[in-house]
């Protein structure tokens, strides 16, 4: 299986279960405002899983930039399409209040629920991208040293 597949899918795996977690110990991070350390450990979740699979690609060897360039930008890519698949079914049938509340954030609460999650998502995608690739950047330079 291709390393950004894989590595990929486990983030996108991990941030769901972490998610799902949180809202069945009632502590649902976008419904309720918190400030505790452990609502933030899913920001930990990509730098993590990019870190593994750009060492899984070098294998002990060094890793030319580009070629890490490319798989976490894979494994960013692949995460945020799952991570945008599995949020679409959370706001719909598992917490449609995370949805309102991230909507007031964009001040779209009059807007229709189709438009809510549109717009949600498509944040959600370009923030994961976005991430995916700062991450990709740092950690590149640190494991090509």
């Amino acid at each position: 299986m291709r390393i950004f597949l894989l590595y990929g899918f486990l983030t996108a795996l991990a941030l769901a279960v972490w998610t799902l977690l949180l809202h069945a110990l009632g502590r649902d991070a976008a419904v309720q405002v918190s400030t505790d350390p452990i609502d933030y450990l899913s920001l930990l979740m990509a730098p993590v899983f990019i870190y593994a699979g750009l060492r899984a690609r070098a294998r002990g060897r060094a890793l030319p930039f580009r070629t890490a360039l490319g798989t976490g930008l894979g494994i960013s890519a692949v995460a945020a399409v799952l991570t945008v698949f599995f949020l679409a079914c959370y706001y719909s049938y598992v917490s449609p209040a995370a949805l309102l509340y991230a909507s007031r954030g964009y001040g779209l609460t009059d807007a229709s629920f189709n438009q809510q999650l549109l717009t949600e998502l498509g944040v959600q995608l370009l923030s994961v991208l976005l991430a995916g690739l700062l991450w990709t950047l740092a950690i590149g330079r640190l494991i090509r040293r």
